[in-house]
């Protein structure tokens, strides 16, 4: 665990990473407000603003991200907690949406209302509909933003967010049953910086350095906003906590 990151809390952060975040801040401040104001000019088009010290810190912060494990959290809604805890956090599939339906929801669903859902389920597959959220398994790398209205629909709807567009879209009448079953949870894992996405990873080392920036001016609350998808199953070796939200 001294290795792993918490976003939320600096004095997890290597000292490569405070240095890069806090050291550097006035500088890449001036650079962006310099950017800032040749745009506003409108004269972004034939005259660009060279910004080293942030090219150089955001080169450097990314390196060191790649090298590194952070903590993260995975919003969801469950009815057998101790699933997680045997089969670890698992990308979505359409094999474990229908786990789901069939196990998970075999006490709340007449056998004829699970195989109506489990065609829909199908159909939104073969009619690509589920391309861009289909194995990949979604979470905040950042505790503090769980309560953010996207991370609210998993939490407060029973199969997560493609399950959600399914019922709401197609099964209202079943709306009512998915909204009742299940509490919410958080899932903290650990998970390696490498396996996110570019962008992702981008993204964050932006996040870091507008972090280090915020935190000149008193007046302002410093929040990072940062999230991951990944592709493979997070094992329940990787599992550390478990809690009711």
């Amino acid at each position: 665990m001294d290795n792993i990151i918490d976003f939320g809390k600096t004095d997890t952060w290597p000292p490569k990473l405070q240095e890069f975040v806090f050291h550097f801040s006035n500088l890449i401040a001036d650079e962006k407000d310099a950017d800032r104001k040749n745009i506003e000019s409108g004269k972004a088009h034939y005259r660009s603003i060279e910004m080293p010290t942030y090219d150089k810190i955001k080169s450097k912060i990314e390196e060191l991200l790649l090298d590194s494990s952070a903590l993260a959290w995975h919003c969801t809604n469950l009815i057998n907690p101790q699933n997680i805890k045997r089969f670890g956090l698992r990308p979505l599939t359409v094999d474990l949406l229908k786990q789901l339906v069939r196990e998970d929801l075999s006490m709340h669903l007449k056998k004829v209302d699970q195989e109506k859902i489990l065609e829909w389920i199908l159909f939104y597959q073969e009619e690509g509909h589920m391309k861009n959220k289909e194995n990949r398994l979604w979470f905040l790398l950042n505790r503090e933003i769980y309560k953010a209205a996207e991370c609210k629909e998993f939490l407060n709807f029973f199969g997560g967010e493609q399950m959600r567009r399914i019922i709401e879209n197609e099964l209202c009448e079943y709306i009512a049953i998915f909204q009742s079953v299940g509490k919410p949870y958080l899932v903290e894992f650990h998970v390696e910086l490498n396996q996110i996405e570019t962008f992702q990873l981008s993204n964050l080392a932006d996040q870091l350095i507008n972090f280090g920036i915020d935190s000149l001016n008193r007046e302002k609350t410093p929040f990072i906003y940062a999230e991951g998808k990944i592709t493979k199953t997070i094992g329940p070796d990787r599992i550390l906590k478990i809690y009711p939200v």
